[in-house]
């Protein structure tokens, strides 16, 4: 057997360990069982997806909208709720 150390927040570990004893298991053996599913589905068994309103672009185009509004160099107009 190899060791692996992970590094993780107090009260995440505990909580864990908590549904680990709840479900009758050692931290050790879901790890290992995280480990197997992902080498036998090569893939991890929940999606991990990016935000793209997060996307470096979107994000510098959201600051220079902001840079405009703050220098007044934005031509904004006011409209009304639509509500459907």
């Amino acid at each position: 057997m190899s060791t692996i150390s992970v590094r993780l927040d107090p009260n995440d570990k505990h909580l864990f360990e908590e549904f680990c004893n709840d479900v009758g298991m050692s931290i050790s053996t879901a790890v290992s069982m995280f480990v197997k599913n992902v080498i036998t589905n090569q893939k991890l068994p929940f999606s991990v997806e990016r935000d793209p309103f997060y996307s470096k672009e979107n994000m510098n185009h959201l600051r220079k909208i902001i840079n405009d509004i703050e220098s007044g160099n934005a031509k904004l107009t006011s409209h009304e709720l639509i509500e459907e």
